[in-house]
């Protein structure tokens, strides 16, 4: 009889500790009921924001950073500048750009967050730097072209990853005079040189292509680094600094476009040994 009464009492234990807990059964209501909205949220379009000048917000810009580069990997390296206008049909994803390329640029120089260079002879590039006042003068009076610049590129081989690829070094900004029809087609009329490094942070916050549906919103630093637009080469580094438009015209302009470019492609070809 004595021991008959602690058997039942663990029994009864056992019998309780084989349900649910009460706290179970709360939990289980509170996902039932909270799961619905939670998918719902989920499968909302995130729509990325913008102000009203059409800049991103500062939690969505982002630099894509260049891979490092030493100056003894360098096997190969060619300077080449493009026309670059948004008026062409192949950059119809870029003409809804609250900014465009120069507005951007223009307006940047003009309120002294970045700085211009006047075009260099026997220094290089990058002549004397542009004061702000005389920027605003000559933008004021003979008109900085708002929808067309120039692209300053180096095609580089890297030797270490074995691969080509090319890196803008500056933007030119046009005078508005000189091509009234707003396509540009000569490299002899920049009026200044904009280093691309230096403006990558104010590009950033800029958006070049309106997000449509399954698209991501891409701002004029990333169209630039991604070369996400068309263009067409005016010139390329020689002796005689001379661009197309010094020594060809129509057809045959044309045709020089292409074999510039060909040439870049065919030799990067010619390294590597046929199979």
């Amino acid at each position: 009889m004595n021991g008959s009464g602690p058997r039942k009492s663990q029994a009864g234990a056992a019998g309780e500790s084989s349900f649910f807990p009460s706290s179970f059964y709360r939990l289980a209501a509170t996902a039932l009921i909270f799961s619905p909205l939670l998918i719902i949220a989920q499968s909302q379009p995130v729509v990325p924001e913008e102000n009203g000048s059409g800049s991103l917000p500062e939690r969505q810009k982002h630099i894509l950073s260049y891979s490092s580069l030493r100056e003894a990997d360098v096997f190969f390296c060619k300077r080449v500048f493009r026309s670059f206008t948004a008026c062409e049909h192949a950059n119809a994803h870029l003409e809804l750009a609250p900014m465009t390329l120069p507005e951007v640029l223009i307006d940047a120089v003009g309120h002294g967050q970045l700085r211009a260079f006047t075009p260099g002879l026997a220094t290089g590039l990058f002549g004397d730097q542009v004061d702000t006042a005389r920027f605003k003068t000559v933008d004021r009076e003979m008109g900085l072209c708002p929808g067309v610049v120039h692209l300053a590129e180096d095609w580089i081989f890297d030797e270490a990853r074995g691969e080509m690829y090319p890196r803008i070094i500056a933007i030119g900004l046009l005078l508005e005079s000189a091509h009234p029809d707003g396509c540009a087609h000569d490299g002899k009329e920049v009026f200044c040189w904009i280093p691309f490094n230096e403006a990558r942070t104010l590009l950033t916050g800029h958006m070049a292509r309106i997000p449509l549906q399954g698209q991501e919103a891409l701002s004029w630093d990333d169209v630039l680094v991604l070369h996400a637009f068309s263009s067409h080469v005016i010139k390329e580094s020689n002796v005689l600094d001379q661009s197309i438009s010094d020594y060809a015209s129509g057809r045959k302009a044309i045709m020089e476009e292409i074999n510039i470019e060909q040439n870049i492609f065919r030799f990067e070809d010619t390294l590597w040994p046929e199979q």
